[in-house]
């Protein structure tokens, strides 16, 4: 498997690499017939990353919640064990 250079950051990625592992810059193979200034790049879409980010973020809001609540009952616990003393 011979390594070739991303044209982007210059590392040394796989010929057979879809995109550099370094940088993400895509690779597509070009027919040396094509004039380099037409090439038409597309990127693949990224299924299932923003509904992940989307649920670990939700998780995260949801934590700090209750985390809150909690909080605020330990606080009105304290305040009352206070005017009982």
């Amino acid at each position: 498997m011979p390594l070739i250079q991303c044209p982007d950051c210059n590392k040394e990625i796989s010929d057979k690499a879809v995109s550099c592992i370094n940088c993400g810059c895509p690779l597509t193979p070009m027919n040396h017939n094509q004039d380099p200034e037409h090439v038409v790049v597309t990127f693949p879409e990224q299924k299932g990353i923003i509904g992940a980010t989307h649920k670990a973020a939700n998780f995260a809001m949801k934590a700090i919640l209750w985390g809150c609540v909690i909080f605020v009952i330990l606080v009105f616990v304290g305040c009352a064990a206070l005017m009982y003393l």
